[in-house]
């Protein structure tokens, strides 16, 4: 089976970002949540969705549970993916901002804005 997304890993500071790229499904989110959850509490993730052109609803679920558990943030969602968070109302529960920098600064606690890039 052909894998459709890749799944990146780099630590930047004190934040863990996690970048994805390709189609973000029930696979894709399986092994976000695994990576997310063998990090320690407390570290700062950013979730780097600028390379994803598909997002599943498995893969928003993964999202939400991640960001309410772990408080991670959400960075550059493309115009297609930014469309179907509108659509799902997730933008209350996550913090979904539209570029890394700004994500990044975030999950350190340098900012606190909420909502949909």
């Amino acid at each position: 089976m052909t894998v459709a997304y890749t799944l990146e890993r780099a630590q930047i500071g004190d934040v863990t970002v996690l970048s994805l790229s390709g189609r973000f499904g029930q696979d894709a989110a399986e092994e976000l949540l695994a990576k997310v959850t063998a990090l320690a509490v407390g570290v700062g993730i950013v979730v780097d969705l600028s390379g994803v052109e598909y997002i599943s609803s498995a893969a928003i679920g993964c999202l939400v549970q991640i960001g309410v558990d772990r408080g991670a943030v959400i960075a550059a969602p493309s115009e297609a993916v930014r469309r179907t968070f509108e659509l799902a109302e997730v933008g209350a529960f996550l913090r979904i901002l539209p570029g890394l920098d700004e994500a990044r600064a975030a999950a350190t606690g340098r900012s606190s804005r909420r909502g949909p890039a």
